[in-house]
């Protein structure tokens, strides 16, 4: 019959300790899961818990490092879920290798290294990803991989690195970078900005849009504002919806056209700027 495991911790600063968790027991299939604040030992150990698909898994308030960081090459928690939620104050590495989609929910890490992630995730399928604080690295290390059919970001920072497979991102508030592609971005308020990605398509309702990658890009201007450059090769813009916002690019390397494919001119100067009302 599941349970529901709340973690305290042993000296040991394993998982996988039975006297790690009240009631006694390491959580197993079904189990919903609570890491709070007010534990007092690290997760360093009993790292790979994959074998059993556990309930819901919410870290609330956790103040301690999650996955083995010590290491070269740090060791990630690896779990199955029905569900994340995840508040920390420190640095934590998490894999969710579940064979269906996982909703996972961050609303707060701790603080990264250099200023970098506080949190870092990998062969993550959730579905959706929604961070509304923090400092989220989504497959930001060389060689992670992770997969988000969608992604949507109402406050602090994601960073999805080059192994990240993104089908659409929604950015509300807060700041995207997308080292990868991103078949669709749209954008209601806050910054996103890619970079390294391919073909892409942007939806500015609000906010700013910067799309300095490799790869034609299509537009829609339905407010806020989208920067374009394409720096050292050239790119075409196609705009599909020209209502309302700022449209900003490099006239040298830039082509914006129209859906029917008639093209706006603009001098060769940097940068050239397109407002519609």
């Amino acid at each position: 019959m599941a349970q529901k495991k709340t973690f305290v911790g042993t000296t040991d600063q394993s998982w996988a300790t039975a006297a790690a968790w009240d009631p006694s027991g390491t959580p197993t299939t079904g189990d919903d899961v609570l890491i709070p604040a007010k534990a007092s030992y690290k997760i360093l150990n009993g790292l790979d818990q994959s074998g059993v698909t556990l309930g819901v898994v919410r870290f609330d308030g956790f103040s301690k490092t999650v996955g083995n960081t010590t290491a070269a090459t740090p060791s990630f928690l690896r779990l199955k879920c029905s569900r994340i939620e995840i508040n920390l104050t420190n640095t934590a590495y998490i894999s969710v290798e579940s064979t269906s989609s996982t909703p996972m929910v961050i609303r707060r890490t701790g603080q990264g290294v250099l200023n970098g992630p506080g949190l870092f995730l990998k062969n993550s399928t959730s579905s959706p990803l929604t961070v509304t604080g923090g400092y989220v690295g989504v497959a930001g290390r060389q060689a992670d991989t992770a997969t988000l059919s969608m992604l949507r970001v109402s406050g602090g920072q994601v960073l999805a690195g080059p192994g990240a497979t993104v089908t659409t991102a929604r950015v509300d508030g807060g700041e995207l970078t997308l080292q990868t592609t991103a078949s669709t971005i749209d954008v209601y308020g806050g910054k996103a900005y890619t970079q390294l990605a391919g073909v892409h398509t942007i939806k500015s309702y609000g906010g700013q849009a910067f799309s300095n990658s490799a790869g034609d890009v299509t537009v829609h201007m339905e407010g806020g504002s989208v920067a374009v450059t394409a720096e050292p090769t050239t790119k075409a813009v196609t705009l599909k919806t020209a209502n309302s916002g700022t449209l900003t690019f490099d006239a040298a390397v830039v082509t914006i056209k129209t859906t029917g494919g008639t093209a706006y001119t603009a001098t060769n100067k940097r940068p050239a700027s397109i407002t519609f009302a």
